[in-house]
């Protein structure tokens, strides 16, 4: 009796499988419901979290040490926008200088583009 074919999928990565899936090297999960509409709360100007939020909106990844020796707190600035309705991807990065690791903070693709979309409008 011969042995029947391995139905194993071959080696790669899911870039290969899924291309559709990949912005700009980031994956997210496909959603089964609707996503509920963007409306966070914009930050008042002139504020840290103001601050932060724009910079992130430039795409940057801001982590403590990029984010100013003259600001402290970058995590609660990040948590106010959050409680604000903003979504915020983290990781945690090893930085040179720093024993541990610390967070690195971004928008998402999709936040990205609906904010400057509302952003736009707004103007």
């Amino acid at each position: 009796m011969k042995k029947p074919d391995r139905r194993q999928a071959e080696s790669g990565s899911l870039d290969a499988i899924y291309p559709m899936l990949d912005y700009n090297g980031e994956h997210e999960q496909l959603e089964l419901l609707p996503l509920p509409p963007f409306a966070p709360t914009w930050p008042r100007p002139g504020t840290l979290p103001a601050l932060v939020l724009d910079r992130l909106l430039t795409g940057e990844r801001l982590t403590q040490p990029l984010f100013g020796t003259s600001y402290w707190r970058l995590a609660a600035y990040v948590q106010t926008l959050e409680d604000l309705g903003w979504s915020i991807n983290c990781d945690w990065v090893h930085e040179a200088g720093y024993a541990r690791p610390i967070k690195r903070y971004w928008l998402p693709p999709r936040v990205l583009m609906a904010a400057r979309t509302t952003r736009e409008g707004l103007q």
